[in-house]
């Protein structure tokens, strides 16, 4: 039973919370849990006072809804701040990081696509200079 011939109706739970990065982790929509082939969703949270260091995925795009908190993000080109409500579109190959400088959780619904060849190309840590 493929994921394509599966259509609409399926309903997914939220993957057990891990420890990543500066924060956590619980994945939404996988192609391992019969979710997608194509984009993966997740929430994450960044503890506060923490950074997820520069990075940047080479092929997908990302977006994230924010739930909790506040943040900012910075690339090469531009910081911009963003808090509950706000949606942050990330095109793919943009080099960045985000901070959460305040005393409560960020929170964020997250989605990517379309999916890099193996998990470990899907986020490339990158060293600052």
């Amino acid at each position: 039973d493929s994921v394509a011939s599966r259509g609409l109706g399926d309903v997914y739970k939220r993957q057990e919370e891990i420890k990543h990065l500066n924060g956590t982790l619980q994945m939404l929509l996988t192609p391992s849990n019969g979710g997608s082939n194509n984009m993966i969703m997740g929430i994450s949270k960044v503890y506060p006072k923490e950074i997820i260091e520069k990075h940047v995925h080479d092929y997908s795009d990302e977006c994230f809804f924010v739930l909790q908190g506040i943040g900012k993000i910075v690339s090469d080109k531009k910081s911009i701040f963003f808090k509950k409500d706000d949606c942050v579109y990330i095109p793919k190959g943009t080099k960045h990081k985000i901070y959460n400088n305040t005393d409560e959780i960020l929170t964020v619904l997250f989605c990517s696509s379309p999916l890099a060849p193996t998990k470990e190309q899907g986020h490339r840590k990158l060293k600052e200079v």
